[in-house]
Parts: structure tokens; sequence; C-alpha cells
């Protein structure tokens, strides 16, 4: 037989009991607790997705024109067709947003045609462009401007003398002076007159073979620009241009031949200042520094030689205050219109009235006309 509990154990075991909960108010599942975490149902989730699904794009219908699309009763992600465009336009919250519409491509070319189309044309690294072909082109002579080897040739191997064919005068060095050189010739003065009366074109041709003076080794062609024959004596002078002279540049020369010997002479271009005449009257720097030495320095001078103004000037005068016009009324003595030394003058001088005058005389009493009778009476 089982040991009986005392009361004191009978009533500690109730009051364990009655701490503890029943089973029936124990939650079984889910929706018996607070769903204090937001855990969302299969049905929450499952609205949700729909929701975000639908708001993105749904396709409404097809309308004529851009002013048929509602204007109101839209919500986010309607889409309409319009057939005027052939684009599909959404209402964004606040207007319809053009999507895209149809594109036209008849001003396309397609694969076929553009594969079509660059068969025919040259690789560009193996041609030229046209503007280099121009170039190239504008730097030749046309081909009906010009000769052949062969039309050279030929017209070499028949060419005859004229008019315009140059007579060449050679020239044998003979000595070297300080501007030029004295030379012999293979024709004399007479034959270049002849030559030049007959209109021939005449040039002296010197060979000089090493540097003599001024001169340097080389060949000097001097065409004759005028030339004057002296009629009376076996003499050809002339002026002349050639190149080179002293190694380079072109240098105009003046010669004379006679006989078979002919002079030349370079006309020598001044090459300093010095050498010209000072006609103008340009002042050289020694000139210039003796002018300017006997001028003042700018810094030692005063300040009025520069702004020529009176209140630049030291020591000025002092001048008196400006003139005003007396007035004999003025009584003030301190006044800049006060008369000093003033004559006292009569009332009279002022007024000009008799009865202002002192020491009057006395004068008679007005006659009146006399009557005859009554002085006899």
């Amino acid at each position: 037989m089982s040991k009986i509990p005392s009361d004191t154990q009978w009533a500690d075991l109730v009051y364990r009991i009655k701490e503890k909960a029943n089973s029936s108010d124990l939650p079984t599942k889910v929706s018996d607790l607070t769903n204090d975490s937001g855990y969302q149902t299969a049905s929450d989730v499952s609205s949700a997705i729909s929701s975000a699904v639908s708001s993105v794009m749904t396709y409404k219908g097809t309308v004529a024109t851009v002013a048929d699309l509602p204007a109101s009763g839209n919500k986010v992600g309607d889409v309409y067709n319009v057939t005027a465009t052939g684009g599909n336009y959404a209402w964004d919250g606040t207007s319809w947003d053009e999507l895209g519409s149809t594109v036209d491509l008849s001003n396309y070319y397609t694969k076929s045609q553009t594969d079509t189309a660059l068969a025919a044309k040259a690789d560009a690294s193996t041609t030229y462009t046209k503007t280099e072909v121009d170039t190239a082109l504008g730097a030749k002579a046309n081909s009906a401007d010009v000769y052949t080897k062969a039309q050279t040739d030929s017209a070499i191997s028949t060419a005859t003398a004229d008019a315009n064919k140059i007579e060449y005068v050679t020239c044998t060095l003979s000595s070297a002076t300080t501007t030029g050189f004295n030379a012999t010739t293979d024709k004399t003065a007479t034959d270049v007159k002849a030559l030049v009366a007959a209109g021939k074109k005449v040039s002296y041709r010197c060979t000089i073979t090493t540097t003599a003076g001024s001169l340097l080794a080389g060949t000097y062609d001097f065409t004759v620009l005028y030339t004057g024959a002296n009629t009376s004596t076996d003499i050809v002078t002339g002026y002349a241009v050639s190149i080179p002279y002293g190694g380079s540049g072109l240098t105009n020369y003046i010669f004379t031949h006679s006989g078979s010997t002919v002079n030349v002479m370079a006309i020598q271009s001044p090459t300093k200042v010095s050498d010209l005449t000072n006609d103008s009257g340009f002042q050289t720097a020694s000139d210039v520094s003796t002018a300017i030495a006997g001028k003042a320095d700018s810094s030692s001078l005063a300040t009025v030689a520069t702004s020529g103004s009176y209140n630049d000037l030291s020591n000025k005068p002092t001048i008196p205050a400006a003139q005003i016009q007396s007035d004999w009324a003025q009584t003030t003595t301190t006044a800049k219109d006060y008369i000093k030394n003033k004559p006292a003058l009569a009332t009279v001088a002022t007024s000009g009235s008799y009865n202002d005058l002192s020491n009057k005389p006395t004068i008679p009493d007005t006659f009146s006309n006399s009557e005859w009778n009554a002085l006899w009476a």
C-alpha cells in the first residue's frame, strides 16, 4: 500500500498544477500566434506577385491614334497599340510613354545588297582616291603640250640656226682684277658688231679653271642685255648679267670688247651704309649719342617740365584775392568794398537839390507887370 501524501504535500501539488496551462489553451497552428514579424502567407505572396507582374505590362488593346488613348482610369503598366504610328504606348502614372514604333527599313541595304555592292568596288589599299588622282595629274603636263623623246631628237637633228639662236663668244682668262677680269676672245669686236646687226643674241662664255682674284673656278656666261657698237673704232660696250660671281647670286657687269680683248668689271652693290651718300641726313649712333649728351636727363627735370602745370611750380608768388567793385555807400570799414578816405560831401552832392544848399542868396519877390495908370494915380 502506497504512502498517502500529507495535507501539506497535497496543497503544494494542487498549487503546482494550477500554475500549469491547460493543453487546450496551447497553440497548435501558426494562425494561433501573433504575426509580429510580418511573415507572409501563401495567399499574401501570390497576391503580391500577381500585383507586381500585372503592374509591369498589361496589354489593354488597340486604338486608332495617339489622341484616342484614354486620359483616365489607367494604371501603371497599361499598354495600348496605336495603329497610326505602329507603336506601343504604356501609362507611366501621369502620361503615355511611347515604347517603340514601326521602323521604315526601305532606305537601308540588306546584308545581301551590301555584299553585292561591296563586291563591285575596288580594294582601297590597292587603288587611288579621286583626290589623290587629281593631285597627281595636276602635277603632270598635258601630253599635247610636250614633245616625246622621238620628237625632241628629231627637232634637234634638223635644227638650223635662226635669229633666236645664241652666238657665244669664247673668252680665255688673261688676268684677274679686283672687280673682274681681262680675257682674250675667239671673235673680234667687229665680228660681234656684225652678229648684233644681224639680230643675233650674243653671250660671252668665259671658263675660269682656277680661282683667280675674286673669281671662283667655273664657267661664266655673260648674257648681253644691251650692246653699243662704236662706229668709229673697233669697240663693243655693253651691260651683262652673269652667274656665278664670287660663288653665288646674280651679278651685273659692264664690259668693253676691243679687238680680241674683253674687260669685264662687276658693278659692285653697296654692302654697308657708309658706302652710300647720306643725302637724307641720317644720324649715326655717335651723332645720336652726342646730341643726347647735351640734353638734360629726364630724371633730373622738375615735375613741371613734363606736366606743364602751374600747380607743380615751386616758390609760387602770392596772388591777392580777386578784385571787387568798391561801394561808395559801404559804411562798414572792414568790408572789402569799403572806400577809405572818402571826402565829406555835403548833402547836395548826392541829392542835387537847391534846397540842400547852405548860404543860399536872398532872392527878391517876383515882379509883376506894372499898370501905368496905377503908378500915376
